[in-house]
């Protein structure tokens, strides 16, 4: 089981409890952190260890407890999902929960083989590369086993950027 951490130095204020959360799953698993400076770079670090054994992805703006990150790697399912609200700045655009975002994600080796495609990978930028991986995972008939909710420390405004 491997662990990727993405994280950027963009929005450093809403990483630091991811950080905080990781130091105990690192006492149990491997987590390999990778630095994103470009649009590109998450689909890189992806690729690099994609097929590699069944991977959990941790992004920079979810907490995951040591429970959640053990739930995942306990779940026998193909696709597993910790879901996550995604928030807005203004009051036109009520919260919702995506069920098709990375933030705390499990792929088996099965679920990377079937969504595995240079469709996706190198193909763009990290903006669209959850709707690409879990496009391919749906087309193929998988549906996310939603284990929980997690914590989500990023707000969005109303144009569609990030706080």
């Amino acid at each position: 089981m491997i662990i990727l951490h993405s994280f950027s130095r963009f929005r450093m204020n809403q990483q630091l409890e991811t950080w905080q959360a990781l130091e105990s799953v690192r006492e149990s698993f491997r987590v390999v952190d990778a630095f994103l400076v470009d649009e590109q770079d998450y689909d890189k670090a992806l690729k690099d260890v994609w097929g590699q054994g069944d991977l959990i992805v941790v992004e920079q703006d979810v907490v995951p407890a040591l429970e959640m990150v053990e739930s995942l790697f306990g779940c026998d399912k193909p696709w597993c999902i910790f879901d996550y609200e995604i928030r807005y700045m203004d009051d036109k655009n009520p919260p919702f929960y995506p069920q098709t975002g990375l933030g705390l994600t499990k792929f088996s080796c099965d679920a990377q083989r079937v969504s595995a495609s240079e469709k996706w990978f190198g193909s763009g930028s990290w903006f669209n590369l959850d709707g690409r991986i879990t496009g391919a995972l749906v087309q193929a008939g998988y549906r996310p086993h939603v284990h929980g909710k997690v914590k989500h420390n990023r707000i969005v405004d109303w144009t569609g950027k990030t706080k």
